[in-house]
Order: structure tokens, then C-alpha cells, then sequence
């Protein structure tokens, strides 16, 4: 969960990846602000599981248990899912968007490189809209 200028957030994303990838250590370093809720995998539905990685299978199942609005899912299935779920959907650059909006970054295209140089793929149209909606094209 995560508790700052938004609202609490729930992190749940299974760490399947082990304990020394960057995202996890960036984690661990704000364990003052971040606490990540481990989803046993007994828990989370086989049908979403079927359908989804651990990952967002993990976001949607504690979402509907804590009667969340919602979820932060940047794969295109996981949305669709989410959505079939009458979830709201927002992502990585939507919620950059919010925290530059909110004056918590200062430069949302910094971000986006930064991501890119990260192997994460963002589309250019994508991009495009993001940052005019930024005030940054």
C-alpha cells in the first residue's frame, strides 16, 4: 500500500522476479511510504490466473476482495479483464500524468525516456498524447 499526495495504494504484484530487481529495490528503499501485499496464490481466482500473469491477476483479484474502484494495469489484457470487472483502468503514464499534474514530478517526458531506456515499450502515439496532455509536446 502506498500512502502519499494520492490516495492509499495497493501494491500486490507478485515478486516473481526475485529481490534484487530494480523495481523491487526502489520498493524496499521507500519502506517508509510503501508496504507490498503479498497475494498468496492460493487466493487469487484460477479463472484470472488462466487469463493474466501473476501480476495483474493479483491486482484485479485484491481489487474485487477489497471492493477497490481502480487498479493500475499497463498490459492490454489485464485491462480488458479488469474492465469485464466494471474496474476503472489507469497506467504507468496515467498515473505519471496525475503526479505531474499535481506538481509531485516536474517533467513527464523525462519520465517516458527514462522508462524507454528501461526496455519498457511505449508507443509513440501513446507518448504523443500523454505529454500534450502534459502541456510537455
Amino acid at each position: 500500500m502506498v500512502k502519499s499526495g494520492f490516495h492509499t495504494k495497493f501494491i500486490t504484484e507478485i515478486k516473481a522476479g526475485g529481490p534484487a530487481i530494480p523495481e523491487l529495490e526502489a520498493l524496499d528503499s521507500a519502506s517508509e511510504t510503501v508496504a507490498i501485499c503479498q497475494s498468496p496464490l492460493a487466493s487469487v481466482s484460477k479463472s484470472l490466473i488462466n487469463q493474466l500473469d501473476l501480476g495483474e491477476a493479483s491486482v484485479i483479484q485484491t481489487a474485487l476482495e477489497l471492493n477497490l474502484t481502480t487498479v493500475a494495469i499497463d498490459e492490454k489484457a489485464g485491462r480488458a479483464l479488469a474492465r469485464l470487472h466494471s474496474l476503472k483502468v489507469t497506467g504507468s503514464l496515467g498515473i505519471l500524468l496525475r503526479a505531474k499534474n499535481e506538481g509531485h514530478i516536474t517533467s513527464l517526458s523525462h519520465c517516458v525516456e527514462k522508462m524507454r531506456s528501461y526496455g519498457i515499450w511505449i508507443s509513440d502515439s501513446l507518448a504523443d498524447r500523454v505529454l500534450a496532455a502534459a502541456g510537455e509536446s
